[in-house]
């Protein structure tokens, strides 16, 4: 399918008979009825939006996997309010120009605002806009193939997803088309070099023997001093480093657009060698980054999991690889925030939830083999997983938990989390700190406490997600809009009653 954004270049002439036939041509060629009428001694067309439209909703969508699924986004289209596209505007625009115009006129106005042109900006201003980072696989090197496995996220975990009039915002579609289509991975497999895997290593090379030292992958580029990234974007930024390329390739297995750079803190991947032998490594990673699930004329949605972990045992010289491993942790009963945009403006139009998915992971399917291997090309060929246990055999000289490695990883995702316990230099404030971590489990705490430290009520907030906010009737007597912000209030509420027998001491 083409991109429309590749266009027909020029302006187009008007009065010129050939420039005609190729409009004609055009129109015909994208299924686009134009009727002449006379008027005042000028031809004058105008277009049958319907079939417009569904060629809109064609050149949009990237991999749609089903007829079923165009025309269910042909009918979102269908029946909203258009304004009028005169003969003019595709003499001089081009039909690729008109729908390149209509993708990202989301409210159908007829004029790009700012917040709709911001988008368009941000791909203008990038040196490649492309998604795709391929890189040869040598005759000499060695390759693996890494499977993908994807259940899609329980839309009933959400506590907003089932509210289409909320989720159509002003452009009369609804923003979680990207998140209920996505069944699928991109890619069911795909082949990387060993070499293509080598980023994982540390750059220092002490740190293969000297087990236990996180590590960045992709350092944080987040500074306090800067806004927050934008979230009226649809594609991520060039990457250059080869540790950026390298996850950005093994996530485009479950998605065309992820972002290895999140928009907020957390941002970036750590590291860490787990285990050393005479010959391989055990690397633990943990990757935060995100994925947009819309493209124009979607709002943005934001698809964020919790993070992605795993591990891969590699060779010290970066030659060989035994296993690979890269996961969302499900063992949460929340494991993926998302945001999305209903209107133009992400102050006032952001809405926000979580939610659950099973299962989207990586896995190789068998050690690395020699891309010549047993007079077999493997470049593009999947290997099946027929092999004893590569890893059995090896002997580890230095090691660290499982548990440890990923608390090390978490501390320099998170440094406050080690300055809480190291900091001893206010014992007052330190042990009010010590007694509120007691209470605190991941990912996020809500804790009303007395002065001296005393948690007198406290809620997780996946078990605040869960509450049931079915009861709207305080919605309007405290005068809010979100029914979490009437859970909230009711959990201040309890905390302030709890406190009362401690204050009357």
């Amino acid at each position: 399918m083409p991109d429309p954004g590749g266009g027909t270049g020029g302006i187009r002439q008007r009065g010129s008979s050939s420039k005609k036939h190729q409009k004609d041509s055009a129109t015909r060629d994208i299924g686009i009825q134009v009727n002449v009428k006379k008027n005042t001694g000028r031809c004058r067309s105008c277009l049958t939006w319907s079939l417009w439209m569904v060629i809109v909703v064609a050149g949009v969508v990237i991999a749609i996997p089903s007829w079923n699924i165009l025309m269910d986004r042909a009918e979102n289209l269908l029946f909203r309010k258009d304004f009028t596209i005169g003969p003019e505007m595709i003499d001089d625009l081009g039909i690729d120009g008109v729908i390149i115009f209509k993708q990202h006129d989301r409210d159908n106005d007829g004029v790009l605002s700012l917040g709709e042109f911001e988008p368009i900006a941000h791909r203008l201003l990038q040196i490649n806009d492309t998604n795709e980072y391929e890189l040869p696989i040598s005759e000499s090197d060695e390759v693996i193939t890494l499977e993908s496995f994807f259940t899609p996220l329980e839309l009933t975990t959400m506590s907003k997803g089932k509210d289409e009039e909320l989720n159509s915002g002003t452009s009369g579609l609804d923003s979680l088309f990207g998140l209920k289509y996505w069944k699928q991975p991109v890619k069911q497999w795909k082949n990387f070099a060993v070499n293509h895997l080598k980023p994982f290593l540390p750059n220092d090379p002490y740190l293969l023997e000297d087990v236990g030292e996180a590590y960045h992958l992709i350092s944080s580029q987040l500074d306090a001093r800067r806004a927050p990234l934008s979230s009226n974007r649809y594609l991520p930024p060039p990457l250059v480093r080869d540790q950026e390329v390298m996850i950005h390739r093994l996530l485009s297995m479950f998605h065309p657009r992820p972002f290895v750079f999140s928009r907020f803190a957390p941002q970036g991947s750590v590291a860490i060698v787990r285990a050393s032998s005479k010959k391989y490594v055990d690397i633990m990673f943990r990757i935060h980054a995100e994925f947009q699930l819309n493209q124009p004329p979607f709002y943005p949605f934001w698809f964020t999991p919790a993070q992605f972990t795993g591990n891969l045992i590699i060779s010290k010289d970066g030659t060989k690889v035994l296993s690979f491993n890269l996961y969302v942790p499900g063992d949460k009963r929340l494991n993926v925030d998302m945001e999305w945009l209903n209107g133009p403006k992400e102050q006032d139009n952001m809405e926000v939830d979580i939610g659950y998915m099973e299962r989207m992971e990586l896995k190789a399917t068998r050690s690395s083999l020699y891309v010549y291997d047993g007079g077999n090309n493997y470049t593009n060929t999947y290997i099946s997983g027929v092999e004893k246990d590569a890893t059995r055999d090896i002997v580890w000289e230095k090691e660290i938990t499982v548990k440890q490695a990923a608390r090390d990883m978490e501390v320099k995702m998170y440094p406050f989390k080690k300055a809480a316990k190291a900091d001893q230099s206010q014992p007052e404030l330190a042990a009010i700190a010590t007694q509120q971590l007691k209470d605190y489990r991941f990912p996020v705490m809500m804790m009303v406490s007395l002065p001296n430290g005393t948690v007198v009520h406290s809620v997780n907030a996946n078990e605040f997600m869960d509450e049931d906010m079915s009861d709207l009737s305080s919605l309007f007597t405290l005068g809010l809009e979100d029914p979490s912000g009437v859970a909230y209030a009711r959990f201040l509420e309890e905390g302030l009653t709890k406190t009362k027998p401690f204050l009357n001491q």
